[in-house]
């Protein structure tokens, strides 16, 4: 029997569940611990697929726990797993924050926008209306490099 896929709004909805602590403040488990990292920090049990981690290759190794978290997250959860597809700002790349999240059991993209400061962190002013449901769209960009 295959799951029902979930909308955005019922996405949203079983994020608010969890992360209930106010977004407009610094407190634990609130929607500003999902937005900075997702569910990279979800404890997966020892013993559900063990990896092999290659001594030395930090990107490989990365990518292995990445993809066990999301299989665990689809197999055991309503969510399932989600993966960061795209962001911009924080540290040295601005005040201008956003992320982009693929609910990957739901084909659902979720966007939330907000902003980065140096001495708080990421803000998110309007709370849960900071996600919005977003589609990839592949567009021709035109650069300009120097003439050698």
């Amino acid at each position: 029997m295959e799951d029902k896929k979930l909308t955005f709004g019922e996405i949203v909805a079983a994020l608010q569940e969890k992360y209930t602590g106010d977004p407009n403040e610094y407190e634990d488990n609130s929607i500003r611990d999902f937005a900075e990292s997702g569910f990279d920090y979800v404890r997966i049990p020892d013993t559900y697929e063990p990896i092999v981690e290659v001594i030395g290759d930090w990107q490989s190794n990365r990518d292995k726990r990445s993809a066990r978290r999301t299989k665990y997250l689809n197999e055991n959860t309503i969510l399932g797993g989600c993966v960061e597809v795209d962001g911009n700002g924080g540290s040295d790349r601005g005040s201008d924050w956003w992320r982009v999240y693929h609910f990957t059991k739901h084909d659902v993209y979720l966007k939330i926008r907000g902003y980065y400061t140096s001495y708080e962190g990421v803000s998110l002013e309007d709370g849960w209306d900071s996600c919005s449901e977003v589609v990839p769209k592949q567009v021709m960009v035109t650069i300009y490099e120097d003439k050698k």
